[in-house]
């Protein structure tokens, strides 16, 4: 998701306190117990922000290593420089800086080999993609804590009706939450679950989810928002999907890379500029990986 674009007083005074709301919310986040993770699940998206700092495990990169992910930190933050606006730049201070967001993209590496091997895409759009929406984190995409108290009322209301239905009660019906909202762009690579959906019933050929089921939409998202490893290989089934929609819809040969990553994040002209920076960090990957 973008942040907002211009540099007027009153846009600034809009994210202060976007800000404001947005730290409020992960400490209440962060103070509230975490549910068990799944059997099998990734680290968590909050887990991995917390610890951002600290040294991933493994071996450490040769001298010469080190020197090609200089080089690709360099490119990387040249596009960025012609991207951002301040007031992106505002929003996103909360979040990853370059090195970090190019950190965690690098630690799951072998992930995304083998997302981008299993749907076929290349593994340099898989990068770039992900180290966009990692990097461009910001205080708009703080509305997953409303997307939870939503997916909380709908199961407690629907728990109140079983048991209405049962005898009669002495609570009073759940209260809706003051934002309402079912679903939002989530994880790693900031994925919706009807997305999500979208590509996997296009993948299977099956209608295994259904967007019009919130229990369908609550299962995919917690898991988008939860799973790292699930939401990277989302990230390539997306793409995937993507460049299946472009064939479809186009005439002249096989979409671009350029094409597949706007597609990614969808149309006008955010996606314009998206298409624009993620391609220079499409190519600064290709010239890592390529050497």
């Amino acid at each position: 998701m973008a942040a907002p674009r211009g540099g007027s007083v009153r846009g600034l005074v809009t994210m202060v306190l976007l800000l404001w709301l947005a730290l409020s919310l992960r400490g209440a986040a962060l103070a509230a117990p975490s549910p068990p993770a799944e059997e099998g699940q990734g680290a968590s998206a909050e887990g991995v922000l917390l610890l951002r700092a600290v040294a991933l495990p493994g071996e450490a990169p040769s001298r010469q290593g080190e020197q090609d992910q200089e080089r690709l930190l360099r490119a990387l933050e040249d596009s960025v420089d012609r991207y951002a606006t301040p007031l992106q730049l505002l929003g996103t201070a909360p979040y990853y800086s370059n090195a970090q967001a190019l950190e965690l993209v690098l630690s799951y590496d072998d992930v995304i080999t083998e997302a981008a091997a299993r749907y076929d895409v290349e593994k340099t759009m898989v990068q770039a993609v992900l180290f966009q929406e990692i990097r461009f984190l910001n205080l708009l995409d703080e509305v997953d804590y409303f997307v939870e108290a939503t997916h909380t009322y709908l199961q407690r209301r629907e728990d109140y009706g079983t048991s209405a239905r049962q005898g009669p009660l002495s609570t009073l019906p759940p209260l809706p939450p003051l934002v309402y909202r079912l679903d939002s762009s989530t994880g790693l690579g900031q994925i919706f679950a009807d997305t999500a959906i979208q590509a996997i019933n296009w993948q299977t050929g099956q209608a295994l989810y259904d967007s019009g089921d919130w229990h369908d939409i609550r299962a995919v998202w917690s898991r988008l928002r939860r799973d790292d490893i699930y939401n990277i290989h989302m990230v390539a089934l997306v793409l995937s999907h993507k460049r299946s929609i472009l064939q479809t819809a186009g005439s002249e040969g096989e979409p671009s890379a350029a094409d597949i990553m706007q597609a990614y994040n969808g149309t006008g002209e955010l996606s314009r500029r998206y298409r624009e920076v993620v391609c220079g960090y499409y190519a600064a990957f290709q010239q890592y990986e390529n050497g």
